[in-house]
């Protein structure tokens, strides 16, 4: 087991040193409606992409673009404009984005109109434009959302190296579903309450404790200590992580925006995407632990000392910490 154990934090390391560069600022273009007075629409984009790349939102030519306002603020570009569409509405209008079907990028475009509605697309060199419709499905609200909870999920490596310290930690498959369980439990349970507005907690200081919990399992997997906390009642210190990782999600999900009659139905899908997420990145372990199990058996290699992996994910993880603490 040991020597399996070694193939899966080549796995996390390589994970982890992805998060080394800095991950370029999504291009976001985000109109909304108002109860009184024109809509509004704003380009975020990074200042790193603005160089290289000419993208500019247009709007139906019923529509009057004023520009608002301009500014450089924290490496993002922000640009503000006033809308002064025909009939007042923004549904039926359509939005593209000039100069993106060269460019290989992509944007994150979301519309909220004033009775709750909310959408969200991602438009692409395949698919630069959007049509505002009266009104979306249930079952396209459920798949974007599922899609999102995903998408959070694999792209967060904190939260992929924690799900696969526990895996190590937790090496009897009944209790691994126990324990998995709980954690779901726990990240859905905050996710819903700071989405509903019942538990307000910073971003910041949320991206703090989950650094701390990658810290926490790793420092761990290294301790022989068999009566230590999370090795004695696992699913209880799973489902307390899980806490604040929910914590994490949510400010993803305050980002993104829920559409104010669809709550429930976007809470349960983006908790179904996290959960479908985590399940890939388990069995993808389990079939990586497969493997390696059978190529040990052919090869023949001896005990591996699994430490020095173990330091590199414990180091990383504490220079987020550190990171955030004093960021």
């Amino acid at each position: 087991m040991n020597n399996v154990r070694v193939f899966l934090f080549l796995l996390m390391t390589t994970f982890s040193s992805v998060t080394l560069a800095d991950a370029l600022a999504p291009s976001l273009l985000e109109l909304k409606e108002y109860s009184e007075g024109p809509a509004t629409m704003q380009w975020k984009v990074s200042l790193k992409n603005a160089a290289t790349l000419k993208i500019t939102p247009l709007l139906s030519s019923d529509c009057q673009q004023r520009l608002e306002n301009e500014q450089e603020l924290d490496r993002i570009r922000r640009t503000s404009w006033q809308l002064h569409c025909s009939a007042n509405t923004l549904v039926g209008k359509t939005i593209s984005m000039q100069g993106l079907d060269s460019s290989g990028a992509s944007v994150l475009l979301k519309v909220h109109l004033r009775d709750g509605q909310f959408y969200q697309r991602i438009l692409s060199s395949e698919n630069t434009r959007y049509e505002v419709p009266a009104e979306q499905s249930r079952l396209e609200i459920f798949s974007d959302y599922v899609a999102m909870g995903i998408k959070h999920l694999l792209v967060g490596v904190d939260h992929i190296l924690f799900v696969i310290c526990l895996v190590l930690l937790v090496t009897v498959r009944k209790k691994l579903i126990l324990v998995v369980s709980m954690f779901t439990l726990g990240h859905s349970i905050t996710l819903s309450l700071s989405t509903l507005k019942l538990v307000t907690v910073s971003t910041a200081l949320a991206e703090v404790f989950i650094a701390f919990s990658v810290v926490y399992t790793a420092a761990e997997l290294l301790d022989k200590n068999k009566q230590s906390l999370i090795r004695k009642y696992p699913a209880i210190l799973a489902m307390a992580f899980g806490l604040l990782h929910g914590l994490g999600f949510a400010s993803v999900l305050s980002d993104v925006g829920v559409p104010q009659l669809h709550i429930p139905l976007s809470l349960l899908a983006f908790n179904i995407g996290i959960e479908i997420g985590q399940l890939m990145v388990i069995f993808v372990l389990l079939g990586v632990s497969l493997l390696a199990r059978t190529l040990i058996k052919k090869v023949g290699v001896g005990e591996v000392n699994i430490k020095l992996p173990i330091y590199a994910v414990g180091c990383l993880s504490s220079l987020w910490f550190w990171e955030r603490m004093l960021g």
